[in-house]
């Protein structure tokens, strides 16, 4: 007997639940407020925000990968290689600035 009440106590719970969520679902109709609240948090709107967020990494034919980040510096280019475990610039960005300026 015990486990008949049991049951039909879930068996409520589960239809409360279903109705609830269906009552919900169709209960706010959403404006334009709503939608241009929510494109604040779209990516192209919080990317810009985010430092040091890693972007297209790329792997190397010898097993090295190098990727973009960016931060509050402006981009950098970062070389990474796994088997050494070692990680560093990607190559001298003051060096190639002034020999772009001097080109």
């Amino acid at each position: 007997m015990y486990l008949g009440k049991g049951l039909s106590a879930i068996s409520a719970l589960a239809i409360g639940c279903i109705f609830t969520t269906a009552g919900l679902a169709q209960g706010k109709q959403l404006t334009t407020d709503d939608y241009a609240r929510a494109e604040k948090f779209m990516n192209y709107n919080v990317n810009p925000l985010v430092y040091h967020s890693v972007s297209e990494p790329t792997w190397l034919p010898d097993g090295r990968f190098w990727y973009r980040d960016r931060g509050p510096e402006g981009v950098t280019f970062t070389l990474v290689d796994p088997a050494k475990g070692t990680k560093g610039p990607a190559f001298d960005h003051t060096k190639l600035a002034n020999a772009l300026t001097e080109a």
